[in-house]
């Protein structure tokens, strides 16, 4: 009698043991369904993790197209101006841009994944160009300045005409200088290099420095980028890019070579540029062969 109870005691803790791992598996699979839920609304909703990852994907394309745009605007100012000391007019860089072969379309007329070229105007307002690599329709205004992307404006672009930079404001300046530079060595305006400004009056109502963004633009107008380069002392062979890096797109000043007897530099090392209010930037000198007693030296003037 007993041992029938014994058993019958085992049988029955055996099938409630069996009745909650039974319960206990289906809450299991009701939690991790819940979870898969869960899980695929964050990913597939307007504001789920793909969604996200594409739209950042999206913005960082936008930007790199923009700045990419920006650069062969600023290069046609650059080369106009060494060929014939004055700036482009919107139709000469609307012909620039149909000879580049990364250029898909220049048009007076938006039109959006067009592979026309039509400029007909002798001075037109604006000009629509789009870089084949991307899918961005870009507007150009008279002031050679990004206007929109997409028909969307861009916040704080200049839409009235600018006028030609004037003469030089000698007595506003900001210098940046630096000495013995190192081989493979890396030295920004934010980072080690020498800056003073004029004694008689105020940089600082034109241009603001800190340490973290470097040079912030008060006041939209022409200024004046030059790059002065020579060597104090040599015993050995040295080349070193200057370059001014505005609104983080790199726009080389100068490449200058130098061995023990002399230095000269190659490209443009000055130029003058339109900087609207708020644009960033700052200089970067870089060494890439020998070790030299070098002295470095940009200046930045107003022309307004």
């Amino acid at each position: 009698m007993r041992e029938e109870l014994r058993l019958e005691s085992k049988k029955y803790r055996f099938e409630k043991l069996g009745g909650i791992t039974l319960i206990s598996l289906v809450i299991t699979i009701v939690v991790l369904i819940i979870l898969v839920g869960v899980a695929i609304y964050l990913s597939l909703s307007n504001n789920g993790i793909i969604n996200r990852v594409n739209e950042a994907k999206e913005a960082t394309n936008k930007q790199t197209a923009t700045e990419k745009m920006n650069l062969k605007i600023t290069t046609a100012q650059m080369n106009k101006y060494a060929e014939k000391q004055e700036m482009p007019t919107l139709k000469e860089l609307s012909e620039l841009l149909k000879e580049d072969n990364e250029i898909q379309y220049v048009t007076e007329t938006s039109k959006v994944a067009t592979t026309e070229y039509d400029v007909p105007s002798e001075s037109p307002t604006s000009i629509y160009t789009k870089l084949k690599e991307y899918p961005y329709e870009f507007e150009i205004n008279a002031s050679l300045q990004l206007a929109s992307i997409n028909g969307v404006k861009i916040p704080n672009s200049n839409s009235q005409n600018v006028s030609q930079p004037t003469g030089l404001k000698a007595n506003y300046y900001i210098k940046n200088e630096t000495k013995s530079k190192s081989a493979f060595e890396t030295i920004t305006s934010m980072s080690g290099i020498t800056i003073s400004k004029d004694n008689e009056n105020n940089i600082d109502e034109y241009i603001s420095y800190s340490t973290e963004k470097g040079y912030t633009v008060l006041k939209s107008g022409w200024y004046f980028i030059t790059g002065i380069n020579r060597t104090a002392a040599s015993n050995g062979y040295n080349n070193t890019i200057i370059s001014l890096i505005l609104n983080q797109v790199k726009i080389v000043m100068c490449e200058m070579l130098a061995n023990q007897n002399n230095a000269y530099a190659t490209d443009i090392n000055n130029f003058p540029i339109y900087l609207n209010e708020g644009d960033n930037f700052y200089f970067e000198f870089y060494t890439y062969t020998g070790v030299i007693n070098l002295q470095l030296t940009t200046y930045v003037y107003p022309m307004f």
